[in-house]
């Protein structure tokens, strides 16, 4: 005989393995209801077997109770039930894991992310956990304080703060507050010592620490950032939905029934409350759906797309860009059931009439408008669907292998001569061979229109337009038949008939088209220069497959960073982005992207902007066209480098980056050694304690605003792309002596074996006024890029280059007139690529102390190169 135990064990069991996808578990009162028995006994039962380890139970309201399977012995509860745990918060339940478990006592987190991502949900998470692994003892509860209320009353909060003294602590918005208000709370967390045995985990809405105030960012070892709902990615948006409609089937204590398309719009419209706009909206509309079906004793409650928001429609207008991705995730005909516990997913049933385009396009009209979707929507669906309903016709035809007769049993007899006569005649033209399905297809399909002359085409211009421009050949076929059918049945055959027996012909085509292929992104400086160019590319291309970015002057890099990001993520189609852009530091934005979406880039530099800099410049030098024309060549030619450096507002200075988990300490250890053992001028080295990814970026691109990045140092790889990682372990088993080599550092030291502390003395003496110790950081470096650009100079020149560059600066930095050079024209006339690769070697040497050489000088210059 089964017992109570054996039971419930079995329906557990049976339960899951029917609703595995989001399944939670089971609630007393669903086994209460589905075995018959008292709810007290089952209690008994449940918590015996969870004592046992049989069973585990949420932490939530109602209890959720499940097998403990082998497969889930290390998985957590308090994070399971979290929708993107195995995906986009990976990294941030592992970090706050870790937080929680650091020896000794948990370590404080910060959360932080746009209004709406799920900080106060993942932030109970934690204290979940916490309560779940006895992390603390179970007097000291958590509390949640929202930072709203407190907003112009400092007080009022701090006193908050004493009541709750001794408990966790759940800050919510804390970017609210001001300035001064947030330096006092930290104060005071820091100055209670019983805080210290507390754990205190914040949330602020903003997307990166840096917005708020350095006490605070450093009083937190942990910071995660939480992303926003488009960066989470379709099959999570998709669970995160499935959550919201069981939850709310779980309140009503019924079964929540909807189709695909309204599905494909919760799926694609724009929330801009992120993740808390998208539950709310899924609530509205379960709330119209519950009040219209109140009265009724049904347990399936349907809701239709006009009980949600307005808004949620505005998905259909991105249905044609990401309708196969979401068409993997939700298929066509189908409806989906939300319970409680689980979604279920039920196939459409087929009917035995037969098949045409306009039977399956009055029946989805009909669909449609039943859910109070508008005419134009309407359209728009039904566009999007025709060339997939074309598919399933010839595949059913395909299958059916008709025979003539039976075919001339439903078909005219005119009609099937005719087709047979024009499929042969347009595989000549073609040079295609059709397949029986086809055939069968605009039989069948203009026997239907034969009968329906009088009915009105749901057929788009834009699809006209793309039919007629894409298949001109198979077009233009059509329109000789369609004159061959208004002759022999006295009919007028509308354009959209043509196109959709166009569409018949180039099924497979469209096919091998419709494959996922990339789309190109122009990227330019200024706030239109892209989106002019993109309007005219695609009012040129039927392709339409290009995109702009456009990025105003006065955009940081980090804002651009983030749009970019955004930009990339609309327009993926599946298949990579041909980037076109015009300086490096784009270049550099694309690569931090590409390695941070997982989205294919390529990217082909066109430097307009440089290029029109360059005429700029030689145009104000020169009075001759021809001679600015034939330096503008000749820079393009050869200096396309330097002239991309110049386009830097000022060189930047290098640094190197060493990097630890947590603390400082690893980091700045490794910064003394370097210091200790290379041979650096000029490159500073910033320690970084930071383990978020996201947070990590907003450090280097802040940095790469000011600097230049020679390299990252440290335990881990961060992965930041085009950014060179040397491992600690690396560091440390390199000889000393190899350490610059190590490190790519630049030539910052002259070759020859001169004695150059005595030069210095000697200059410092005779050049009172001349700081030595500036001379002694930009000269070196100057020298060696000018040796390189001469192709090497010999231990003379190298010496005459040094003492006259000293002089030069001495005499220009008192406002001594310089000489003329009598042979300056002839010299950079005859040396245009070395006197412009001098104009720019020079730069540092002018903005270090404030001066400008003249072409004089640099004539100068260039005889000691090149001995002339």
């Amino acid at each position: 005989m089964r017992t109570n135990r054996d039971r419930i064990l079995e329906y557990l069991e049976k339960t899951e393995r029917e609703h595995k996808e989001n399944y939670r578990g089971s609630t007393t009162q669903e086994m209460e209801e589905a075995l018959g028995m008292k709810r007290c006994n089952i209690s008994t039962q449940l918590n015996r077997m969870t004592e046992e380890g049989l069973l585990k139970k949420s932490g939530t309201r109602p209890v959720y109770y499940r097998l403990k399977t082998a497969d889930a012995q290390d998985e957590h509860l308090s994070f399971r039930a979290l929708v993107g745990k195995d995906g986009s918060l990976k990294n941030a339940v592992q970090l706050a894991k870790a937080a929680v478990l650091y020896p000794e006592r948990p370590l404080h987190i910060l959360l932080t992310g746009v209004a709406g991502t799920g900080k106060t949900s993942f932030g109970k998470e934690i204290f979940a956990f916490c309560e779940e692994i006895k992390r603390f003892s179970a007097d000291i509860k958590w509390k949640e304080i929202n930072c709203q209320y407190y907003r112009e009353n400092e007080t009022g909060l701090l006193q908050e703060l004493e009541t709750s003294s001794g408990k966790h602590l759940l800050l919510n918005h804390l970017q609210v507050l001001n300035h001064n208000h947030q330096v006092a709370i930290f104060r005071y967390f820091q100055e209670k010592e019983q805080m210290a045995e507390c754990m205190i985990v914040c949330a602020a809405d903003v997307e990166n620490p840096t917005e708020l105030p350095e006490i605070v960012t450093e009083w937190f070892p942990v910071q995660i950032g939480i992303p926003r709902l488009a960066e989470r990615g379709f099959r999570e948006r998709f669970q995160l939905i499935s959550s919201f409609f069981m939850e709310e089937a779980e309140k009503m204590g019924r079964t929540i029934k909807l189709n695909s398309e309204l599905l494909y719009c919760l799926m694609l419209y724009p929330c801009a409350g992120e993740l808390r706009q998208l539950g709310n909206d899924i609530r509205v509309g379960c709330a119209n759906a519950y009040v219209r079906e109140f009265q009724s004793s049904v347990q399936e409650l349907h809701a239709y797309i006009y009980d949600f928001p307005i808004q949620i429609r505005n998905g259909l207008l991105k249905w044609k860009q990401f309708h196969e991705q979401i068409e993997e995730i939700i298929p066509r005909d189908y409806s989906y059931a939300y319970s409680a516990t689980a979604l279920n997913r039920l196939a459409a049933v087929k009917g035995k009439e037969e098949k045409n385009i306009y039977t399956l396009i009055e029946k989805k009209e009909k669909e449609l408008r039943k859910q109070g979707m508008e005419e134009e929507e309407i359209n728009e669906l039904i566009n999007d669907e025709l060339t997939d309903t074309l598919k399933e016709l010839q595949s059913i035809y395909g299958e059916k292998k008709l025979d003539r007769e039976s075919l001339a049993k439903i078909v005219d007899s005119r009609i099937t001569s005719m087709v047979d006569q024009f499929l042969m005649y347009a595989g000549g033209k073609t040079g295609k061979a059709y397949p029986d399905a086809t055939f069968y297809g605009i039989c069948l399909h203009l026997s239907a229109f034969l009968e329906k002359t009088g009915d009105p085409r749901r057929i788009s211009e834009e699809t006209l337009v793309e039919t007629m421009e894409g298949y001109k050949d198979e077009y233009r076929l059509c329109l000789e038949f369609a004159e061959k059918i208004e002759k022999e049945f006295q009919v007028s055959v509308p354009i959209e008939e043509t196109v959709i027996l166009t569409m018949f012909l180039s099924t497979k085509d469209r096919e091998e088209q419709e494959k996922k292929r990339p789309v190109v992104l122009i990227a330019m400086h200024g706030s239109s220069a892209a989106s002019s160019i993109c309007s005219v590319v695609n009012a040129l291309s039927v392709n339409r497959n290009t995109y702009a970015f456009d990025f105003p002057l006065d955009m940081s890099t980090e804002q651009a960073y983030h749009l970019f990001v955004k930009k990339i993520q609309e327009i993926h189609g599946g298949n990579g982005i041909l980037l076109l852009h015009d300086t490096g530091s784009i270049k550099t934005i694309a690569g931090l992207a590409m390695q941070n979406t997982g989205i294919p880039i390529r990217c082909i530099e066109v430097p307009f902007t440089l290029v029109a800099l360059e005429c700029s410049q030689k145009a104000g030098m020169n009075t001759d066209l021809e001679e600015a024309y034939r330096g503008v060549l000749e820079s393009c030619q050869n200096t396309l480098p330097f002239m991309r450096e110049s386009y830097r507002k000022l060189e930047q200075d290098k640094v190197i980056l060493t990097l630890c988990m947590t603390g400082q300490g690893g980091a700045v250890q490794i910064k003394k050694y370097i210091e200790k053992n290379a041979e650096l001028q000029d490159i500073q080295i910033i320690p970084l304690a930071i383990s978020d990814q996201k947070f990590l970026l907003g450090k280097i691109n802040a940095i790469l605003k000011e600097h230049e990045i020679v390299c990252m140092i440290g335990t881990y790889d961060p992965g930041i792309y085009n950014i060179p990682f040397i491992s600690v372990a690396k560091l440390f088993e390199t000889p000393i002596e190899k350490l610059s080599l190590l490190l790519s550092l630049p030539e910052t030291e002259l070759s020859a074996p001169v004695d150059y502390e005595a030069i210095y003395e000697y200059l410092q003496e005779s050049l009172p006024d001349l700081d030595i110790n500036r001379l002694k950081r930009h000269l070196p470096r100057v020298v060696a890029r000018i040796k390189k650009s001469a192709g090497g100079l010999n231990e003379d020149q190298e010496l005459g280059m040094f003492m006259h560059l000293a002089c030069s600066v001495s005499r220009l930095k008192a406002g001594e007139v310089i000489g003329t050079n009598s042979r300056k024209n002839q010299i950079i006339s005859g040396n245009k690529k070395l006197y412009t690769e001098m104009v720019e070697n020079l730069k540092p040497l002018e903005q270090a102390f404030g001066i400008c050489y003249s072409d004089d000088e640099i004539a100068s210059l260039i005889e000691i190169c090149k001995r002339i």
